[in-house]
């Protein structure tokens, strides 16, 4: 229906079009990546998508954002459409602008699917610096860790335990627990330190 709404609709009119589609059939499915869904349906590429796009972005960004960290269906369209248009760049400001834990996450993970994992660990560590929520710190961080660990950085056993120890789960403390081997005195000795913190 969306897809069939794009294509029928003039160019002037379409953003606006394509909004109230997402938002009457909110009820019946979730699109958190319209422009993809769309193009999914459809037997080749969306017409007029690199005219369209900006007057897209354009559209979104007139919807005022919420006052706290959850996102909404708009924000997730308008960092779909930002990223098409201008990459990764596009979604390192609206995580610097907007602080929101799923932005930072998005900019992060958008370098790690490329395997661009230097930029990738840069973008971690200063994504982490802007969220708040304790639990998207710690997936930022596992994701330092990642990085460090595909770039055969010799810190992964620390940034595992920053993870750890900002966010702590089980899988989180089994990772650094074993991030230097399995040999049973080192690995007691550091469930040792891990229960005295």
């Amino acid at each position: 229906y969306a897809a069939s709404v794009y294509t029928t609709t003039a160019l002037r009119e379409r953003a606006d079009a394509i909004v109230r589609v997402l938002e009457q059939v909110e009820g019946v499915g979730t699109l958190s990546s319209p422009i993809k869904d769309m193009e999914d349906v459809c037997a080749g590429a969306l017409p007029d998508l690199g005219t369209f796009l900006p007057r897209w972005v354009k559209r979104l960004e007139r919807v005022r954002p919420s006052k706290d960290e959850w996102e909404t269906e708009h924000d997730r369209w308008l960092r779909e459409a930002v990223f098409r248009m201008d990459g990764v760049g596009g979604l390192e400001r609206i995580a610097r602008k907007t602080r929101r834990p799923q932005a930072c996450l998005a900019w992060y993970q958008a370098l790690a699917d490329r395997g661009e994992w230097t930029e990738a660990l840069k973008a971690s560590e200063a994504a982490t610096r802007l969220v708040r929520q304790l639990r998207s710190r710690g997936e930022l961080l596992d994701g330092a860790a990642l990085a460090a660990q595909e770039l055969g950085r010799p810190e992964l056993s620390r940034r595992l335990e920053a993870a750890w120890r900002v966010a702590p789960t089980l899988t989180r403390l089994v990772r650094w627990l074993v991030a230097d081997g399995y040999e049973w005195k080192p690995l007691r000795a550091r469930a040792a330190m891990a229960l005295t913190r």
